[in-house]
């Protein structure tokens, strides 16, 4: 049982019966709020938004103005999806207007949130199909050649469409990597990014 505080002990003890149980229920409820917080963060948004320096709710946010911009279901690839709880948040939201697609070294069981499942590393991943949005954290620093794999990042991403990956931890040299890969893809936006809790992660855009 948690202690409580001095404050809610000094005003239990002063309280009427009535109040008392007020006093209590509002705890009870404080509780609840902060339990269904934790669960919010264990379905995976509220991780992946922390790495990747969004606000609350901000992928939330931002996958809704493009099925609104463009007006048809938009493909989401998550590569290193674990369990896949991101995608399952992700279809428990937005249903049908997303098609959701995980990639990972490990088999992962197809589930409510993922409607297909890719079983492979990185620097293998080649496929024809393309993405409106690419996710991925605490994946690339395992890879054994990151840099074929933001390739494939790359030719997998849908014109218009944004990458965020996360690459601390990979051994590139980070600062130049966004001038080096505009050189090779003029026709796509780079920008390494990092805020002040948020891990260092590469921002891509395919603008044609």
């Amino acid at each position: 049982m948690p202690r409580r505080s001095l404050l809610y002990e000094r005003a239990f003890s002063k309280s009427s019966r009535v109040e008392r149980q007020r006093l209590a229920r509002d705890l009870k409820n404080n509780r609840q709020k902060v339990n269904e917080g934790k669960a919010f963060q264990k379905r995976g948004i509220g991780e992946y938004e922390a790495c990747l320096g969004f606000p609350p709710n901000g992928i939330i946010q931002r996958i809704k103005l493009a099925i609104q911009k463009r007006k048809r279901p938009l493909s989401v690839l998550d590569i290193g999806n674990g369990k896949g709880l991101f995608l399952s948040a992700l279809k428990m939201l937005f249903k049908e207007n997303v098609v959701t697609t995980g990639l990972s070294t490990a088999r992962t069981s197809r589930g409510d949130g993922i409607d297909h499942v890719r079983t492979g590393s990185i620097e293998r991943f080649g496929e024809r199909e393309q993405y409106d949005f690419i996710f991925s954290i605490y994946t690339f620093m395992y890879a054994t050649s990151p840099k074929v794999g933001l390739h494939n990042v790359i030719n997998a991403l849908r014109t218009g469409g944004e990458a965020f990956i996360e690459l601390d931890g990979t051994g590139l040299q980070l600062k130049r990597l966004p001038m080096e890969l505009h050189h090779e893809y003029p026709n796509f936006h780079f920008r390494l990014r990092k805020k002040m809790f948020s891990r260092t992660y590469l921002h891509m855009v395919r603008r044609r």
